[in-house]
Order: structure tokens, then sequence, then C-alpha cells
């Protein structure tokens, strides 16, 4: 069967399927991996005194004695909305829901030396459309599961200046459902990509400075994350819904590297605010190789048999763009310490590549936090919640017409006003051991 009944929009659909794991301002992957950071909005690379820095700035863990351990999550709840470009007729609503697990730990083996481990799931997606609606041929039902394994440490080679390193084993797991119709042949609501994995690894590297007892700063960056993905399944039917043919999915995909720049102040010895800056460098995905072939095909260690057929997918034309947020703590009480952030994130998605899959735009987050410190007992609780605020974005195509429609000489996907917005509740129990 030739694979060209798939259509252009099955692949335009998996890459961005993929794209959506790096950046919560790109899609709703999610990069919040402590309720203690996210209480300040992650401007936390230049101070951020508990193991989950292992996930930020590795650097930071010189200021984690003894043997800490932090657990926990975040909840999110987030909602899509899609009308006709004026806004007059609603197209659909999405919802949203996800559980996004954390733990890390740290270790002082000497005074200079602090090691770090970490568990984290840190783009977690999942969004459901109801079926058979408008975009059904995009997407109905998305899943995406990033489980990150994280080693790293971070030495003190001076008064005030610590270095640190990191490195992350990412294991992704993919699950898309849609409908997609063609002149011959409908995909009916199936798994496409079910089973599929990809596996990767990336580095981070980082510095804090204290330049006086007031200022801290801290620089970190981490590498582009290369993911291979095998033998995801789907199947294909006809209009009746008779098996055509099953088949699976072998692609390779490289998502983008990330610099971090933070500065943070003292006020006094109970307020501490920090201005932090993100760019990420989202230029760097251009495209996309899919290879079909037939899943009865088999052979043998170093296969090296034809594919049915190999399409690349058209130029993303996706920009590098910059995350600035502040925030900042205030030691209220022994007891309590109170925080709070705002940001704004600049989406890297033009409107050629924009889709009810992918619904990026710019976006505002706020944040509070709150840590309460037991008395007589080394164990703080943190609680943080997220605003996430998608500026509505309207996109429309010069002569009125759009993919969705059927029309593939359209620059435009789905002609649509996107709305979102999310909301994150995050939970950390932090215990340390020996104090």
């Amino acid at each position: 069967m030739n694979i060209h009944l798939l259509g252009s929009r099955f692949i335009a659909t998996a890459t961005l399927l993929l794209m959506t794991a790096p950046a919560f301002g790109a899609g709703f992957g999610v990069n919040e991996r402590s309720a203690k950071a996210t209480g300040r909005n992650n401007a936390v690379y230049a101070k951020l005194a508990e193991p989950g820095t292992l996930f930020y700035n590795p650097a930071g863990l010189s200021d984690v004695p003894d043997v800490q351990l932090s657990i926990g999550g975040q909840f999110i709840y987030g909602t899509n909305e899609y009308s006709d470009p004026n806004g007059e007729r609603l197209i659909a609503e999405s919802t949203l829901k996800k559980a996004i697990p954390n733990i890390a730990v740290s270790y002082q083996v000497i005074d200079d030396l602090t090691l770090g481990f970490g568990l984290m799931v840190p783009h977690g997606l999942a969004v459901e459309w109801p079926k058979g609606w408008a975009g059904a041929g995009i997407v109905e039902f998305v899943d995406l599961q990033a489980p990150h394994v994280t080693l790293g440490g971070a030495y003190r080679i001076a008064d005030g200046l610590s270095v640190g390193i990191a490195g992350y084993f990412a294991f992704t797991h993919l699950k898309l459902e849609r409908a997609v119709a063609t002149n011959t042949v409908v995909i009916q609501s199936n798994e496409l990509f079910k089973g599929s994995d990809g596996l990767g690894f990336a580095g981070s590297v980082g510095i804090t400075y204290e330049p006086t007892d007031d200022v801290r700063l801290g620089v970190a960056y981490k590498t582009k994350l290369d993911l291979s993905y095998d033998e995801g399944d789907f199947l294909l039917l006809d209009a009746d819904g008779n098996k055509q043919m099953d088949a699976r999915t072998q692609t390779e995909l490289s998502l983008p590297g990330q610099l971090d720049l933070a500065v943070g102040y003292s006020i006094s010895k109970d307020i501490y605010i920090e201005l932090d800056a993100t760019y990420t460098q989202w230029s760097a995905v251009e495209k996309l190789d899919l290879q079909f072939s037939s899943k009865e095909e088999s052979c043998g260690e170093g296969c090296t048999s034809d594919p049915i057929k190999t399409e690349e997918i058209e130029e993303l034309k996706w920009k590098d763009v910059w995350f600035v947020r502040v925030g900042g703590d205030w030691q209220a009480t022994d007891n309590i310490e109170l925080s709070a952030g705002v940001g704004y994130d600049i989406s890297p998605i033009p409107d050629e590549t924009i889709s009810p899959l992918l619904p990026g735009s710019d976006r505002v987050a706020s944040t509070l936090g709150l840590s309460y410190q037991l008395d007589g007992i080394p164990m703080t609780f943190d609680a943080s919640y997220m605003l996430v605020y998608f500026v509505p974005r309207t996109v429309n195509s010069p002569d009125g017409t759009d993919r969705a429609s059927g029309n593939e000489d359209s620059p435009i996907r789905f002609r649509a006003k996107y709305k979102t917005i999310a909301h994150l509740f995050g939970l950390n129990i932090r215990y340390a051991f020996g104090s």
C-alpha cells in the first residue's frame, strides 16, 4: 500500500507531538520540578538551597548541607478553547490533566563536594478533545510521558564560587489518537506511536558565584537532547473500518539546548529576590524525517531492508526565544517562608505550524509559594500555585483557506482563535537527615 495515503497532515501532526516535550511555552511540556522553585516562578538559577536545584543549576548543590530528600509533584489542570478567527463561534474545548511526580536526593560527601540524584517527569502532557470535532484529523487525544533520571554533583572551588555538572537520561513514551481521512482510507481514533519509546541523553553544567554577601550570580547550560523512536505502531483502516495494514514508524529527533542567566540580591536577611532569563535555541529544531515500514516485514540484527517510505516534514520555522521572570522569598516567621514570582514567556511557534495539538502562544505566568518548617523536626512542607495565562492568538490565512478544510496549499494548518489557561498546584516534602 502506498504510504502517501496517510497524507502529509499525519507527518506534520507526528512532528508537532514530538515537539511538545521541551517547553511549556511551546505547548504543555512542564518544567516545574519542585514546589519550592515553582513558588518563585523558577527564578532559582542563582540560588535554590534544596535538592531540587539539581534539575535547574547543579552548582547550587553546594548550598545544600548533609543528606536531604525532597519528594512531591505537580498537578496540572488546563483548558483550551478554539473558536472561529473572529471569536464568534466556539469550535471545541479541550482539557489537560496530569500529575507530575518528582524526587531529589542530595549528599554532602565532604565540605566542598555534594552529589545529587533525581527522578522527574518534566514534560508530562495529556490533552483530550471531543470525538469527531472539527480538528479530529489533527488530534483527539494525546499523552506524553517523559521520565528523566538525573545524576550530578557540585564542587566549591573557592569561597563563594561553585561549579556543577549533571547528566539526564530520558525515557519518553508517546500515545496519540486521531482520525485522518483521505480519498480512500481513514484512521479512526487509533493509537499512533503506541508503545513508542524514545531514549536520549543530555547534560548540563552550571556555575554559582557570590561576589558579595548580598549578591548571587548563576549561569547554567543544558545541551540538546537526542531521541530515537523505534517500533511505533499504527493501524491503517479503510472507510468501513476494515484493516488494511499493520505498520511501524521510526524517527530520530533532537531537542534544543537552553541557556539560563540569573542574578539574585538579598534585600535583607529575610528577603531575597532573583531575576532570571532563559534562552532556548528552538531554531535548531528544523524538520523531522519519519520512516514507515510494514509491520509484517522482519529481519535480524543489522536489518537494512528499505522502508515503505521516508517523508521529510516541511521547515518548522521556529525561532529562538527568551523567557524572563522575577521571583523572591520572604522569611515571614521562623517557620514560614512566603514566595512569589511573575514571568513572560515568548512562543517560538509561527502561524504556519501552530495547531490544536500544539496550542502555543506567548504566556504570562504568576506564582505563589509557601514553605512551613516543623518545630523540632527537620521537615519542611513546600506548596505552590502557578497560573499560566496564554495570550489569545488568532491564526488566519490571507485567502481565508486552511488545511483542516483540505487545502494543502494554505500556509495555515487550522484557522482559529486560540485561548488557553492552565493551573499548576505543587506540593513537596523535604527532610534533612542528620540535622
